[in-house]
């Protein structure tokens, strides 16, 4: 090969590799992403097990108001005073929604765990030491603020039972 060509090709590889990383666009576009809001969403029966309830994913969707179950949207509302609501069972969940809210968003859902599958200790380091208690014959109710918003475990014999995301509109109605 003769040593023009060796030099055009050399040439002509470098400024290919020049020019294929240098960015031409220096426009601003004016597009905003949003952030995502983090959500979590369940489908099925909790009694069977009910560990999701420790997972950070779902802490954290309960702190933005982002959990769906069963088709469900949980949305605590800020007050609750002389709403009415009605009662929905979907799966092992009981789901208390408005009347004047929509139709797949709920105030409150209230669901059973596996027993003997989520002890004390896991529910602390999951969800921490800032909580208040309530005193229920052999029952003892923790709950917990994330965020704005409420969850509360009932607690028997060292282990969560039953799971209520929200007031426990169940206990008034």
């Amino acid at each position: 090969m003769n040593k023009s060509l060796k030099i055009f090709i050399a040439t002509s590889i470098s400024l290919g590799g020049l020019f294929g990383t240098i960015n031409f666009n220096h426009s601003d576009t004016g597009i905003v992403h949003a952030e995502t809001t983090p959500y979590y969403k369940y489908k099925g029966n909790t009694g069977h097990d009910g560990k999701f309830v420790l997972d950070s994913t779902f802490i954290n969707a309960i702190k933005y108001k982002g959990v769906e179950m069963n088709g469900y949207k949980i949305v605590q509302p800020q007050s609750d005073d002389g709403n009415n609501y009605n009662h929905k069972k979907a799966y092992d969940q009981h789901f208390y929604l408005s009347k004047s809210s929509q139709l797949n968003y709920a105030a409150s859902v209230k669901f059973p765990v596996k027993r003997h599958h989520i002890s004390k200790s896991q529910l602390l380091k999951a969800y921490g030491n800032n909580y208040t208690i309530e005193e229920s014959g052999n029952k003892t109710n923790y709950k917990f603020l994330v965020g704005s918003n409420i969850i509360i475990f009932t607690i028997e014999d060292n282990y969560v039972t039953t799971v209520n995301i929200g007031e426990d509109i169940g206990s008034r109605m």
